[in-house]
């Protein structure tokens, strides 16, 4: 890999663009960076770590501001790298996030990182990429190493190699783990850490599997829990002797069992011999009982089957009783009726007031006998007949309710009449001022719609003035902006126009040292032709070079036409600005307002004037046809009302003579209605009268039929008198309870006499037992049940036994299986152990090294290798490296310590005791020989540029020689070296330099070429 040309904008230190031809300044093979303290000599090596990972080393890229603080707003950060790599010629080009500002409005918006991969193909840039990511993982696969190898091997970083000479084992094992990518030796060391693990969790479960089969088939033995034997002493044999043990308690609990049912047999049938006696003996003492209480009931159950034979007999009695009783009942209620009757017939016979003269027939009404049937007749058909003539008046009386409701109609229409006859005389005589009101307001609107034209214009003309009013501000701030600009740019070309004559001035003061630098050894002079040289002039640090001097005119063109353009943007202004004061006549915001607004509502107000013009011309002629039409409805309503009129009075005089007639008819009764329903009333009440006479002669007959029925049947029956008969009947309820009670008795009887016929019931000895004590069972029932206890006892024990014989027998088999599962798992997990513990520094490794850690030694042998054979030259031979396996302490495990042999002693000592210088070579030596170990490692990548970030000044001048020519070795084969340092003896020895000025408005970088 070798690095050609570097240019940086805006990063770091850097305000503006600078670049670096490393071609040019390496092409000695070693050159200088250089420049004061905090100028940005590392923020070089920062830009070329950006271009080719994304990244910077160290702490800065946590920092996360890579833009230069001194640089334009608009001035995007960036970083170009041209380099050959894999044999492919390549430009990368990377920007970082940075804000910008907004091209609208004010504030900045976020731009995102970028980056563009080219490759020079037949004089061409062929882009690759612009992709991040793909950018940056074709760079990887090229390089051939990370980031944390390139920053270490070939940005030899400043301190960081004399911490690592003097660091701990940890902290030296931490950055050989990031330098050589030993992670995947410790993901061996987790993965059999994890298998180990594993197999110890299988072993365990197995085990487990084993205890609980072995816990099982103690509980089952009823093994005391601290008795339980170990799995080693649970063997075959002592298996084998608890299933012989098992089954021999079977053999003995099986031929005791076979006593136990004898016995129980014996108690059985003697418990069972005296039940049978105590039975008899119970049913003996029942039937001598039923036979007392057969013999005590035998009175009671002779009357009622008595009374329930003669209720039977009078069965036929309830519906001739029932019959009697209800004609007895009815010739009661016929006489009341006739009786309530007859006292309303007398009463309403002598209001009656059928006079001669007045009610046709009404002649003898005051002398009737109420009893006489023929008489109430013929005064019946008198009242009826009269309720008919007066019928026929009633359909007058209806005409005259007509009459009255048209009558009161037309009073009503009459009212109606006059009242709108009113409002429309009122609307008549109000209609000449509406009529004059609406011609003046279509006068008005008729003049309104003439000047609308003129408004309009008018307020055009003020919403212009107040917009460009309103513009003049706005202008006005923008013509301030512009002036400044302006100012600003003038300045600005006056400065690039002074600095290009300072630079041409410069220049023609420089032009001896120029000359001088062209002289060569042995060659002659341009100017006085010698071919001896005794006293070139210097050339001064700000000499002007041919880059700057073409710069400045191109800065002073530049501002030139920056200025035009401001100027230009000023002018157009002021041009607008004079239009539109044109437009407003000088006049304030405010006040063109105010006008505006005035103009505003008279053209609204017109306008609206002008739209109502039609319609108030309509409206007059509308006032107009409504007060024709009025007229002509006044004179309808006067003679509707004359017609109405005429017609009441013809109404009245028709309903005066029916009213005559109706007084005449209805007597003294208030009105005609009333006295038809009261003479219709009289007449129902007398047709009531005649019925109820009927009534009660009907119910006389058959109360007397109904006697002489009962008399009859009740003598039938064998009853004296129909009294007795109906005493002696009984209800439905009353026959069932006798019938029962008769059947119980008789059934009672019957059960007794087979109970005194069984069997055994009249033995001698059971007729004394039954008038002696009850025979007590408990002896035998308990001596029945101890026996059967005790068989139940024997084959529960039994069973109990052949269920454990069975299940000792079958966990004796699966505890030899679980012991035959978990012997694999044994084995396997003292394999899988053996082995994790050595690669852990564990068990058998004497070094007690980690996998990794003995990796990381093996590569730091190489490195000191390496290392020692740069240390033993710069030190004249006297030092060298040697890797150690001894731990640093006794908390530390062995096998990465370094230490340095001195020749001089012949001993081994620790890092920690060089001097500065010393240790400033040992810590190059030690970057050296990484560096060598590390490239090697990515497959012996070319690394054809390398940096030295470290100090010079701790070293004498010999040493220093030492080291001068360690890297006059490093340059051999076409490498660069770049040495960063600001000792002032290395810019003599080394004359390529590359030197970084500090400034206020941004550091600079000036290349100085041998």
């Amino acid at each position: 890999m070798r690095l050609h040309r570097l240019e940086v904008t805006a990063l770091g230190p850097f305000a503006g663009t600078e670049s670096v031809d490393l071609d040019r300044l390496g092409a000695d093979g070693l050159f200088l960076l250089h420049g004061e303290t905090g100028a940005g000599k590392t923020s070089v090596l920062d830009a070329i770590a950006y271009a080719l990972f994304g990244r910077v080393p160290g702490s800065r890229q946590q920092a996360g501001r890579l833009r230069c603080d001194q640089a334009g707003p608009d001035v995007a950060p960036s970083v170009r790298l041209e380099l050959t790599l894999a044999g492919r010629r390549l430009r990368v080009r990377r920007s970082p996030e940075w804000r910008r500002p907004k091209r609208r409005g004010v504030g900045t918006t976020r731009q995102p990182a970028s980056a563009v991969l080219h490759e020079l193909r037949d004089g061409a840039w062929i882009g690759l990429s612009t992709r991040i990511d793909e950018v940056s993982q074709q760079l990887l696969d090229w390089i051939g190493m990370s980031a944390e190898q390139f920053f270490q091997v070939v940005l030899l970083p400043q301190g960081d190699f004399a911490r690592f000479l003097r660091a701990e084992s940890s902290e030296r094992e931490a950055l050989l783990e990031r330098l050589f990518g030993t992670r995947r030796f410790a993901e061996v060391q987790d993965w059999l850490a994890d298998r180990r693990g594993n197999a110890k969790l299988v072993l365990e479960k197995a085990e487990s599997e084993l205890h609980i089969w072995l816990q099982r088939l103690c509980q089952e033995l009823g093994v005391e829990r601290s008795e339980v034997p170990s799995v080693a002493d649970a063997s075959a044999a002592w298996r084998a002797e608890q299933v012989r043990v098992t089954e021999q308690a079977v053999a003995v609990a099986e031929n005791g069992i076979v006593e136990r049912a004898r016995v129980m047999a014996a108690a059985r049938a003697a418990a069972e011999d005296t039940r049978t006696r105590r039975r008899l003996q119970e049913r003996r003492m029942l039937a001598e009982r039923e036979l007392a209480g057969v013999t005590a009931g035998r009175a009671e159950y002779e009357r009622v089957r008595d009374r329930d034979a003669a209720a039977r007999r009078a069965a036929v009695m309830p519906p001739l009783l029932a019959a009697l009783d209800a004609a007895q009942r009815e010739r009661l209620a016929c006489e009341s009726a006739v009786e309530r009757r007859l006292r309303s017939v007398a009463v309403l016979i002598r209001g009656l007031d059928l006079r001669p003269g007045h009610d046709a027939g009404a002649k003898g009404v005051a002398d009737l006998d109420i009893g006489d049937a023929d008489g109430l007749t013929l005064l019946e058909r008198r009242l009826r007949a009269e309720c008919a003539r007066l019928a026929g008046l009633a359909e007058q009386a209806a005409e005259r309710d007509d009459g009255l409701a048209e009558l009161t109609a037309i009073e009503v229409t009459v009212a109606d009449i006059e009242v709108t006859a009113d409002a429309l005389l009122q609307r008549h005589d109000a209609l000449p001022l509406q009529i004059a009101d609406a011609a003046r307001r279509e006068a008005a609107a008729s003049a309104a719609a003439a000047v609308l034209p003129g408004l309009r214009a008018a307020t055009g003309r003020s919403e212009l003035a107040v917009q460009s009013a309103a513009a003049e501000v706005a202008i006005l701030a923008t013509l301030v902006a512009a002036e400044d600009r302006l100012r600003a740019a003038v300045d600005r070309h006056q400065a690039s126009t002074t600095q290009v004559l300072q630079l041409r001035e410069r220049r023609l003061y420089g032009m001896a040292a120029e000359l001088a630098g062209a002289l060569a050894e042995g060659e002659a002079c341009p100017v006085c032709g010698s071919c001896e040289h005794p006293a070139p002039a210097d050339r001064a640090a700000a000499a002007v070079t041919d880059a700057a001097e073409t710069a400045a005119p191109e800065a002073q063109a530049h501002s030139a036409t920056a200025r035009v353009a401001v100027e230009e943007e000023v002018q157009l202004a002021l041009t607008t600005l004079a239009g539109h004061r044109g437009r407003s006549g000088g006049r304030g915001v405010a006040a063109l307002t105010a006008e505006r607004d005035r103009l505003r509502r008279e053209l609204a107000e017109a306008q609206d004037a002008a739209e109502d013009l039609s319609a108030r011309a309509a409206a007059t002629v509308c006032h107009q046809q409504e007060r024709e039409s009025l007229g002509a409805l006044l004179a309808e309503a006067q003679s509707t009302k004359a017609e109405r009129l005429g017609r009441a009075a013809e109404l009245r005089a028709a309903i005066a003579k029916i009213d005559r007639r109706l007084d005449a008819a209805r007597g003294q009764d208030p009105s005609l209605p009333a006295r038809i329903a009261r003479l219709g009333a009289a007449a129902d009440d007398i047709a009531d009268l005649h019925a109820a006479l009927q009534a009660d002669s009907a119910a006389r007959s058959t109360l007397a039929k109904a006697v002489a029925a009962a008399d009859k049947h009740a003598t039938r029956a064998g009853f004296a008198t129909v009294a007795e008969a109906a005493k002696a009947v009984g209800s439905s309820e009353e026959l069932a309870l006798w019938q029962q009670l008769v059947d119980g008795y008789e059934r009672r009887a019957a059960a007794l006499g087979q109970l005194l016929a069984e069997p055994g019931l009249d033995d001698p000895d059971v007729i004394a037992s039954a008038r002696s004590a009850q025979i007590d069972l408990v002896p035998t029932v308990e001596a029945q049940l101890a026996a059967e206890t005790a068989h139940s006892d024997a084959v529960a024990v039994l069973t109990g036994l052949r269920r454990r014989a069975v299940e000792v027998r079958r966990l004796t088999e699966r505890l030899a299986e679980a012991e035959q599962a978990a012997a694999p798992a044994r084995t396997e997990y003292a394999d899988v152990r053996a082995l994790a513990d050595l690669v852990a520094g564990l068990g058998q490794n004497t070094r007690h090294m980690t996998l990794r850690a003995y990796v990381l030694a093996a590569r730091l042998a190489e490195v000191a290798d390496s290392a020692s054979r740069r240390l033993k030259q710069m030190s004249g031979d006297r030092y060298t490296f040697q890797h150690t396996d001894v731990a640093d302490s006794s908390r530390v495990r062995a096998g990465l310590g370094l230490v340095v042999v001195d020749d001089y002693s012949g001993l081994a000592r620790s890092t920690k005791t060089l001097s500065g210088g010393e240790s400033f070579l040992a810590s190059l030596a030690l970057a050296l020989g990484l560096a060598d170990v590390v490239t090697a490692e990515a497959g012996g990548v070319q690394l054809e540029t390398l940096f030295i970030d470290e100090g010079f000044g701790s070293l004498d001048a010999e040493t220093l020689d030492q080291v001068m020519s360690t890297l006059d070795e490093l340059r051999a084969g076409g490498r660069v070296v770049g040495v960063v340092s600001h000792v002032e003896e290395m810019r003599a020895r080394i004359p390529s330099r590359l030197l970084v000025h500090k400034r206020r408005e941004g550091s600079t970088l000036e290349q100085i070429s041998a």
